[in-house]
């Protein structure tokens, strides 16, 4: 039996998907950015990190290491300075402040998760086949030249040294 009618029969047309891959929550985590958070420093260290990686070079890794450093005391001032000014702000009304210290000592609440299905993972690959070949209907079909390639009928055995060599 061809793989390709074993992938259709046993996945992308099984009567109960959930049988196989049963429903499991996902937990979608986006982080969002502090209030303090300096963007344009940070995309600064990531370019000279990548230049350092793809250079490889002592000049490259300094002006790295010493961004990464200027950028890591930037980012604890800021955020010193935010939460004393936020603190700050508070000084007359308990309420307020005793909200402030829960927002910077607490962690953000997650976002709800999304649910997603073996069914629907099917689904959505059936679907996308469905119009991949709905869009290409009407495209003539491929002229394939069959080539003289010698034919893979064995393999050499391989020893546990050759194969953690090639790890």
């Amino acid at each position: 039996m061809a793989l390709t009618t074993v992938l259709r029969t046993n996945v992308l047309h099984c009567d109960s998907p959930l049988k196989h891959a049963p429903l499991q929550t996902r937990r979608v985590s986006r982080r969002s950015t502090a209030r303090w958070y300096d963007r344009k420093m940070k995309r600064l260290t990531r370019k000279l990190e990548r230049q350092y990686r793809r250079l490889n070079t002592p000049a490259a890794r300094t002006a790295w290491c010493i961004q990464y450093r200027s950028q890591r005391r930037l980012f604890e001032a800021k955020f010193t300075s935010f939460c004393c000014s936020t603190i700050d702000s508070c000084h007359n009304n308990p309420r307020a402040l005793w909200r402030a210290i829960r927002q910077l000592t607490e962690p953000p609440q997650q976002s709800p998760t999304v649910k997603f299905t073996a069914h629907d993972f099917a689904s959505f690959f059936r679907d996308k086949i469905a119009t991949i070949r709905q869009s290409t209907a009407s495209s003539p079909q491929p002229v394939i030249q069959p080539r003289n390639v010698p034919v893979l009928s064995h393999f050499d055995a391989v020893t546990d040294h050759e194969v953690q060599s090639l790890m």
